[in-house]
């Protein structure tokens, strides 16, 4: 059977005006949902790459702290040893040089009883009669 046998049943291409508008109406709306749906997803996207952009700079920037604290710490460290290894030498060269005065002065001492200990009698003058 073919659609020229029933009349009734026979429709055109694109059926009734009304249908027409109906399906170009639906086919405009669902253009616009689908624009505003990329449309949304394109804002989405960009407010998501700042996010990244953002949490990107925020490391960094934090990266770049602990680097620099981390740096002075050591520094700090340093300047301590340096300044511990200058009062310990300081310290040692004062105790070197009291040990060697004590030393020089017990010498001494034991030069003038030496001398005293080896002396002669004082002489007495010869008389001569």
């Amino acid at each position: 059977m073919t659609s020229a046998a029933h009349p009734a049943t026979r429709r055109s291409r694109g059926g009734t005006r009304e249908e027409r508008a109906s399906r170009q109406a639906r086919a405009a709306l669902m253009r616009d949902i689908e624009r505003d749906h990329r449309k949304k997803e394109r804002a989405k996207l960009v407010a998501l790459r700042e996010q990244i952009r953002a949490a990107r700079l925020a490391r960094r920037n934090a990266l770049a702290d602990a680097t620099s604290h981390c740096r002075a710490e050591r520094l700090a460290v340093r300047e301590r040893t340096r300044m511990e290894r200058l009062r310990a030498l300081d310290e040692l060269r004062k105790a070197l040089h009291a040990e060697r005065q004590a030393a020089r002065d017990a010498c001494a001492v034991r030069k003038e009883e030496a001398k005293i200990a080896t002396s002669l009698p004082p002489r007495r003058p010869i008389r001569m009669t």
